[in-house]
């Protein structure tokens, strides 16, 4: 059997390419999963900014409202983790949400 030789440069952006949909599509995932578990004032004035090694990190838009979602954010981390794996459970999506003052 004689198999067609690819270019290394289609391999690489075949790869490329789905590397970045799939972390495109999971920051994508995690906006709708923090506007469904927040209030929609929360929401108004936070809006997620990364996501790195189950670290979320999200932007604030003042030190009065960071003051108010830290005072929720253990319930929040658990309904998004509801929210992103279909269920209660150990296997946690997010581990830890960091909140900092920041453009929105």
């Amino acid at each position: 059997m004689q198999q067609k030789a690819s270019s290394i440069k289609n391999i690489l952006e075949s790869v490329v390419s789905k590397m970045s949909g799939e972390k495109k599509d999971k920051a994508e995932q995690l906006r709708m999963a923090w506007e469904a578990v927040v209030t929609k004032e929360m929401g108004r004035h936070s809006r997620v900014a990364n996501f790195k090694a189950k670290k979320l990190i999200v932007n604030i838009d003042s030190s009065v409202w960071m003051y108010e979602i830290n005072l929720h954010k253990q319930q929040i981390k658990a309904d998004l983790n509801k929210n992103l794996t279909g269920r209660n459970s150990n296997d946690e999506a997010v581990k830890e949400i960091i909140l900092r003052v920041g453009e929105i």
